[in-house]
């Protein structure tokens, strides 16, 4: 441990401040004595660079919580605010966090994830985000998903129309009961790794039909297997008007991915499309579909089966007939390279191609 007083510190401190690349500082220190903290503190004030501050993997008390609000405070450069894998020692360092995001009108991100916090203290922390007008995207984990914390998550969003990007992460999926709700000035939603029970889902996507800005749409191992999950989605696909960006990282068995596909016709909006594939039926199916389709200009394919990839020919007709499509992004092998590249004899339209491999006798 650098002693609080010596040299080190200082130059430190004056780097902080002199720095002009430096964009984003993160705290992850244990045991930080106030001195310590002072350097940071005053370094960060003075500077003019950092637009995003982080504190991480470390305990957030009563004493420290008073220099992380100094810092954003006085720093009007600073955008974003990111709390994460951090112990919050007591409610006052929760209220203390948030009257300062409240009154701060600089911080237009304000990500508050994996910290172990009970469903009180993130329906307080919620009082204070919907009145910040300068937010515009959240990014939480929530541990629990009681009635009153979904009525309190709606609330947020029905009080702060500002908020259009939301991340939720590694938990509970806090979606209100009610269909009355649209939540409909989100434009970019991403679920990630998050638990959402099967009425769940069906509420997420009759509220999402209703939501006339929906942009980006995320689903990241949050679905369930249930063959119903995956047929609301699609039925949501079929009547989104809106929807540009789609990333769909799930496992989706042969008769589920062939409803999902399907749905995809029906949708004329979307440009990119990110999905998971783990079968070989279902490559056969996305193949055959994406030949025809004039809309999607982005693929990216998560495959991470060798057999899958072995067979990645399957694509060949892709690339020799679609003419819509500018940026491919798929893992290929040595087996099946010969038949991609010669495909690309006919294509006209790529500008960005990304072949991927683990095979080291490619």
């Amino acid at each position: 441990m650098i002693r609080s007083d010596s040299p080190a510190n200082i130059v430190f401190k004056r780097a902080l401040i002199t720095t002009i690349t430096l964009s984003c500082v993160s705290i992850s220190a244990e045991g930080l004595s106030v001195k310590q903290w002072e350097n940071i503190t005053d370094g960060l004030i003075e500077n003019r660079s950092v637009n995003e501050l982080a504190v991480k993997k470390t305990t957030i008390n009563e004493q420290n919580i008073k220099f992380i609000i100094k810092i954003i405070k006085n720093n009007s450069r600073i955008r974003t605010l990111r709390v994460e894998d951090t112990k919050i020692e007591s409610d006052l360092v929760i209220e203390l966090l948030g009257e300062a995001i409240s009154n701060n009108k600089n911080i237009q991100r304000f990500a508050f994830l994996g910290n172990r916090v009970s469903a009180a203290r993130m329906m307080s922390l919620h009082e204070f985000i919907k009145f910040n007008a300068s937010i515009t995207a959240l990014e939480m984990t929530y541990l629990t998903a009681t009635p009153e914390l979904s009525h309190s998550f709606q609330q947020l969003f029905r009080h702060n129309p500002r908020i259009s990007a939301l991340r939720l992460r590694l938990g509970i999926f806090p979606w209100p009961r009610t269909k009355k709700y649209s939540f409909g000035n989100l434009t970019k939603l991403e679920l990630d790794c998050v638990k959402i029970e099967n009425s769940c889902a069906q509420r997420f996507c009759e509220t999402l039909k209703k939501n006339k800005n929906l942009r980006e749409l995320k689903l990241h191992w949050s679905l369930s297997e249930e063959d119903n999950d995956v047929q609301l989605l699609a039925d949501l696909l079929e009547v989104n008007l809106t929807l540009k960006h789609l990333s769909i990282v799930e496992y989706l068995d042969d008769d589920v991915a062939d409803r999902l596909i399907k749905s995809l016709p029906y949708n004329k909006t979307l440009k990119s499309l990110t999905i998971r594939i783990d079968e070989l039926d279902v490559l056969k199916k996305f193949s055959e579909y994406l030949q025809h389709n004039q809309s999607i200009r982005s693929i990216e394919l998560d495959v991470d089966d060798q057999h899958l990839v072995d067979n990645m020919h399957i694509l060949a007709p892709l690339l020799s007939n679609n003419t819509s499509i500018t940026q491919l992004s798929t893992p290929i092998s040595s087996a099946c390279v010969a038949d991609l590249f010669r495909s690309l004899k006919f294509n006209t339209t790529l500008s960005q191609l990304k072949f991927t491999t683990y095979n080291r006798s490619f």
